[in-house]
């Protein structure tokens, strides 16, 4: 009896859930299309890589008409841009569609990762809907999409198959993850140190080559092209012997910024509220569960997951930064690749313990503490009445009045 209790709450948390999910992309969608003119590093160059495909100077970055260095950022990303140039969609829907992109594939990968559909939901929206995402939303940067594409590979590693399609699959994957940003390659390393030995089985030469394929489309690419150029694959950041140019903002990493200025770990700590709201918490979940591990050696998917998260977590704290606060806070974006695995790692670990409605819960309070809602409420006489149509349609049954058939 408990259980269909617990079973019954848990749906009616997640209808609930995706209420509110459904009323933010309305609300960013129909925001989409009033949105002020692009700025900051969108028309600094995510934008002018975007267009250097439509006339081919992405070849030769000196032609692209970006500011100097950043013209050099590996454009994969951009390239999903560039489609919406072609066909003249607004460009603020551009990351509407890397969220619903990155709700979708964290979706599926919780199903992979043995939760139920319903919390497969939620732990989409947790992450979909975190102030971190929802800052970017209507703007033209990657990182979302980067996201999407990490838990993409993710979600292929976990479930391998032999088939060639599965391969180009992850190829495709893997090389849009590295082909996003120069921190790309870092979080693929991860992933497939992680993945090493439970992919090594399915290889052969043939699904090698149907990997290095898109692989290197979508992602080498780049690497190769500035190796080409300048001499240095991540130019204009040096690299071991790799030669680059003085460029201020990639000096300064995260960690660095924390601990030597002045109110660096107040500034992390109000950053990290900032971004990821209540979901901060998953940090502390994932250390616990590896702490529990280190005593008993028993290797859950909730301490697997813990462990990629809080490797890319380190990874975050060595990528770029400043000692200005609104910068601190714009690259806490540049974690995204360490925040899905730890979320998903609190999932896990709430399933293991039958703690499903409190991650619901959490997933739902920080819904109610976003922001937007004081913008444009009116969308919500839109959405509300659809949604409780679609998800409540018993509970709504219950309101009709039957009128006798006359005789």
């Amino acid at each position: 009896m408990r259980k269909t209790e617990d079973s019954q709450n848990l749906s009616l948390f997640t209808k609930l859930i995706l209420i509110f999910f459904v009323y933010i992309i309305v609300y960013f969608i129909s925001f989409a299309f009033t949105y002020p003119a692009p700025d900051g590093d969108s028309i600094n160059y995510h934008i002018p890589i975007a267009k250097s495909f439509l006339d081919g100077t992405f070849i030769d970055p000196e032609k692209i008409n970006a500011v100097p260095f950043l013209k050099y950022s590996p454009g994969s990303s951009e390239g999903i841009l560039s489609i919406f140039l072609i066909f003249n969609i607004p460009m603020q829907l551009y990351n509407v569609t890397a969220v619903l992109f990155l709700f979708v594939v964290l979706y599926k990968v919780g199903r992979v990762f043995g939760l139920d559909r319903n919390l497969s939901l939620v732990f989409g929206v947790s992450v979909s809907t975190l102030p971190a995402m929802l800052r970017w939303i209507n703007m033209e940067i990657i990182d979302i999409w980067m996201a999407g594409f990490f838990a993409m590979s993710l979600l292929l590693l976990e479930k391998p198959r032999k088939s060639i399609k599965y391969f180009l699959t992850l190829g495709f994957a893997a090389g849009m993850l590295i082909g996003s940003k120069y921190s790309g390659p870092l979080f693929a390393v991860i992933l497939f140190l992680f993945y090493f030995r439970k992919i090594i089985p399915y290889l052969n030469i043939k699904r090698i080559i149907s990997f290095l394929i898109p692989f290197s489309v979508f992602g080498l690419f780049w690497y190769i092209r500035n190796l080409y150029l300048t001499g240095n694959p991540l130019y204009p950041q040096p690299f071991l012997f790799f030669k680059g140019d003085r460029f201020p903002i990639l000096e300064t990493p995260v960690l660095e910024t924390m601990l030597f200025t002045s109110g660096g770990i107040k500034n992390f700590v109000d950053a990290a509220f900032s971004e990821y709201s209540l979901w901060i918490v998953s940090f502390f979940v994932a250390l616990y569960v590896v702490y529990k591990w280190l005593n008993k050696r028993k290797l859950s998917k909730a301490t697997f997951v813990a462990l990629i998260g809080l490797t890319n977590f380190i990874i975050y704290l060595f990528l770029p930064s400043d000692k200005y606060f609104h910068i601190f806070v714009s690259v806490v974006r540049y974690s995204f690749p360490a925040i899905v695995p730890l979320v998903l790692s609190t999932f896990l670990f709430a399933k293991e313990k039958s703690k499903e409605e409190l991650v619901c819960l959490i997933t739902f309070v920080a819904l109610l503490a976003s922001p937007i809602y004081q913008y444009h409420p009116k969308v919500l006489l839109i959405v509300l009445p659809i949604a409780f149509f679609i998800l409540f349609p018993d509970e709504l049954q219950r309101f009709k009045i039957k009128i006798p058939n006359k005789k």
